[in-house]
């Protein structure tokens, strides 16, 4: 599959070397180096160190990042974000911190990195839409493998456990991630369906927990295959249907979509998918 560069609009004749991502990277960032930098001092006192994060993906790009896990030396199961469709957020890395108090050492890649990184974009949803439709299948599987070699170089992690999460438009992402990465132990999928790809999935030695929106109709129709593929894995796999809810259901700032109890179940159901894979034993 191709690899093309993410570029937004303006700069789509202009691609952007090494010096000027760096560049950019630090004023978007705040802080940058080849390993995590605290934000603030107020950061000393949180029993999390949640930083800003810059890696090379595994096809040798720079990838921007945010890095969130506990203080100390202990080793820890890693798990990789794999964002929604709105780029690397606040939302994103509030769900980092919240896994990372969980005891795992958590990275959520900015997917848009090739494009200067989402901040870059200033919250103009329809330009950062726009550049995630030209993000392919290998750029979020080379950006992850960067994320997973990351947690490795830090030797906080524990006997190479490792996870993805998927949310939304990072869902088919963190999917091939967890098929393509032989160190992925667990897989969780929240909203939509990924497409079916059976040489993909053939790789998968992950256990798959798909959580889906009742009202998401594309989702709902799309089970039943995705269903008979994870049969055909030969994997664990549960998905979990939350009726009368949109995707999105557990995003406590969406007013018109929030669902309390839906979103602490499906929470717990993840924690416990994770636990199982990434704890036990």
């Amino acid at each position: 599959m191709s690899n093309p560069v993410v570029h937004p609009q303006s700069l789509l004749n202009t691609p952007i070397n090494r010096r000027e991502f760096i560049r950019r990277a630090a004023a978007t960032a705040g802080a940058l180096e080849a390993a995590a930098v605290a934000i603030s001092a107020q950061a000393q006192q949180d029993p999390l160190e949640s930083v800003a994060l810059a890696y090379r993906s595994t096809d040798e790009k720079m990838t921007m990042g945010y890095l969130s896990r506990p203080r100390g030396d202990g080793a820890v199961p890693g798990v990789v974000i794999v964002h929604d469709a709105v780029g690397l957020d606040d939302r994103t890395r509030d769900i980092a911190r919240r896994i990372a108090t969980e005891q795992y050492m958590v990275v959520a890649p900015d997917f848009l990195s090739r494009a200067g990184g989402t901040a870059h974009f200033r919250g103009n949803d329809a330009d950062v839409a726009k550049a995630l439709g030209t993000v392919t299948r290998d750029n979020i599987v080379a950006d992850s493998g960067g994320a997973i070699a990351y947690f490795k170089s830090t030797k906080r992690l524990r006997d190479n456990r490792i996870a993805t999460i998927g949310f939304g438009w990072g869902a088919e992402g963190a999917l091939s991630a967890a098929a393509t990465h032989p160190d992925v132990r667990a897989c969780v999928l929240f909203y939509a369906v990924p497409r079916i790809d059976a040489k993909m999935l053939a790789k998968l030695r992950a256990p798959v927990l798909a959580i889906v929106a009742g009202e998401d109709a594309a989702a709902k129709q799309a089970i039943p295959a995705f269903e008979e593929a994870l049969k055909k894995t030969g994997r664990q796999f549960q998905i979990q249907v939350y009726p009368d809810v949109r995707a999105g259901f557990d995003d406590a700032s969406a007013k018109d979509r929030y669902n309390a109890e839906a979103a602490k179940d499906a929470w717990a159901k993840m924690l416990a998918h994770l636990g199982t894979s990434l704890k036990a034993g």
